[in-house]
């Protein structure tokens, strides 16, 4: 049984450089993933200065360039240098786009414009509440404790 599977199965090597794609996409990928966990810990510059490199931008670039670039070493079958070559900017083309979208959205959730938080004190509460009508009772106000006329 043994041998019948050894002279059926094939097994095709994994090309020169694509482990070392494999590995550099996936340190795209741990570097999105902590700067998802920690927020602005991995800020590259100063942090209050929105630098020109966001961190979401570097993990996009390292892991479309790593992911991009082991499946266009595959594809080539790159066992030399100019194939490796040719992967390199295989990764490089499908980084690019990839890190300029996600400084985008990056930017774009950053700067999103959202509603205020409400809060409610304790001395603005009676104002709130007298200047509107009542919907329960008859009065005028909500809040004045005259009796309800009929």
């Amino acid at each position: 049984m043994i041998s019948l599977l050894r002279s059926s199965a094939t097994v095709q090597q994994m090309a020169m450089g694509t482990p070392i794609f494999l590995i550099i996409g996936a340190i795209g990928v741990a570097v999105l993933v902590l700067a998802l966990i920690s927020g602005d810990l991995l800020q590259f510059g100063q942090p209050d200065f929105d630098g020109p490199v966001s961190t979401e931008a570097v993990a996009g670039f390292a892991s479309a360039f790593g992911f991009g670039g082991a499946i266009a070493s595959e594809l080539l079958d790159a066992r030399t240098s100019g194939m490796v070559a040719l992967a390199v900017a295989g990764g490089v083309l499908a980084a690019v786009p990839t890190a300029w979208v996600a400084a985008r959205l990056g930017r774009a959730a950053r700067n999103m414009p959202t509603d205020p938080t409400p809060t409610r004190t304790m001395s603005s509460v009676p104002s709130a509440v007298s200047s509107r009508r009542c919907p329960w009772t008859a009065t005028a106000k909500c809040g004045s404790r005259s009796p309800v006329r009929r």
